[in-house]
């Protein structure tokens, strides 16, 4: 998790590139999601307050949220008045905003609630409302953003408006709660106007896209740095806000910030991806022989782009890249570099009938490496057949 002074670093470049909201809601914070229920250290809220207090004095409201979905009863006043304790302690640290996080829980209701609600997204509509009059009435500006179950059409299934959870929330939700939508996907290729018209239609518009494009947390073995590509111009004019779910890598996501800033700002022709990486981070020249790597989760290799002269210029680059080069994002990018020329190396031994099993189970885990070496036998057996 990233430490208070990779935040503060953050937010100095958010103030830099004129970004102006940090959500908080790390599931790797123990007092967020697993253990919501206890409360914050003092230490830690004393840390936190002066977090928001120095994102204000930058323009930048930090919101934090609670995520307590997974053991959460809707029919328990316990569990009610905690969750509502801890939004007050966060009000009281100078907070604003706050978010209910319900996201990647089971799309049900638990048991013991069936009685007392019609749906999980009726019994979700009713908690906001409720926590929103009860904290108006100490902070009457408080307001209330909300990640829902189904937080993309890929969950919904069916239609966007045949939903019943979608449906049974909007019915009930306070009007001015803004909700978090991922697009079509939960990592989506795109997000356009007209491909989130139907979940803003219900939610009368009060979208703000919580963008997964740079997300790793699903695949911790790749890396994400290329262009912020697939959002339309159009789509910003349409929405309450656009945020990115970083790496945790806070040299990183300063990088991605600035991606995140070209595509707000509209100066994508005068400010590529290349002139990022060149200019705003000092990475070496040799970065951009093997940049196609680390574009985007949707990026697609040629076979010409495997053969054996770039598969060279590929390995060239690396070998600088992961010996020569040393600088606080190099630290962070290691493991990704090694990893490129490892499947490089893998790719070009067996093209050239090199690779061993000793080498694969050295390089790989267990499974994979087992994986590999039966293929290897198949094509091996296809070859002398």
């Amino acid at each position: 998790m990233l430490s208070w002074e990779n935040r503060h670093s953050l937010l100095d470049h958010m103030h830099s590139l004129h970004l102006n909201t940090y959500l908080y809601g790390p599931k790797e914070d123990p007092f967020h999601r697993h253990d919501w229920k206890a409360p914050y250290p003092k230490t830690w809220l004393s840390l936190f307050k002066d977090f928001v207090e120095q994102g204000e004095k930058r323009g930048i409201t930090v919101i934090p949220s609670l995520s307590p979905g997974l053991s959460f009863d809707y029919t328990s006043e316990e569990d009610y008045a905690v969750c509502l304790a801890k939004f007050n302690t966060f009000v009281l640290c100078g907070a604003r905003y706050l978010t209910l996080f319900m996201d990647d829980i089971p799309e049900k209701l638990p048991d013991n609630c069936t009685d007392s609600f019609k749906s999980l997204g009726q019994a979700h509509a009713l908690l906001l409302a409720r926590l929103q009059k009860d904290l108006r009435k100490k902070h009457p500006t408080v307001r209330l953003w909300f990640c829902p179950t189904v937080y993309c059409d890929q969950f919904a299934k069916t239609e966007i408006k045949s939903n019943e959870y979608l449906h049974d929330l909007a019915a009930q939700i306070p009007s001015d709660i803004a909700l978090l939508w991922t697009g079509p996907k939960i990592v989506s290729p795109t997000i356009t106007k007209k491909n989130i018209a139907e979940v803003s239609g219900i939610f009368k518009g009060n979208i703000i896209i919580w963008d997964n494009f740079y997300a790793n947390d699903y695949c911790p073995d790749r890396l994400f740095v290329g262009p912020f590509t697939g959002r339309s111009k159009t789509l910003l004019s349409s929405i309450k806000g656009l945020c990115i779910n970083p790496t945790g890598l806070p040299n990183t996501d300063m990088l991605l910030l600035e991606n995140l800033s070209v595509v707000i700002t509209g100066k994508q022709s005068r400010r590529s991806a290349s002139y990022l990486l060149k200019n705003n981070i000092q990475i070496p020249k040799e970065f951009k022989t093997i940049a196609r790597f680390f574009q985007s989760p949707f990026a697609r290799m040629r076979r010409i782009d495997l053969s054996i002269d770039n598969i060279a210029r590929y390995k060239k680059a690396l070998h600088l890249l992961i010996w020569d080069w040393k600088s606080p994002l190099h630290r962070e990018w290691y493991p990704y570099l090694f990893a490129i020329d490892r499947d490089l190396t893998l790719y070009d031994k067996m093209a050239a009938k090199g690779v061993t099993e000793t080498w694969l189970r050295k390089k790989y885990s267990p499974a994979l490496s087992e994986i590999l070496i039966m293929k290897l036998s198949e094509k091996y057996m296809d070859e002398k057949q």
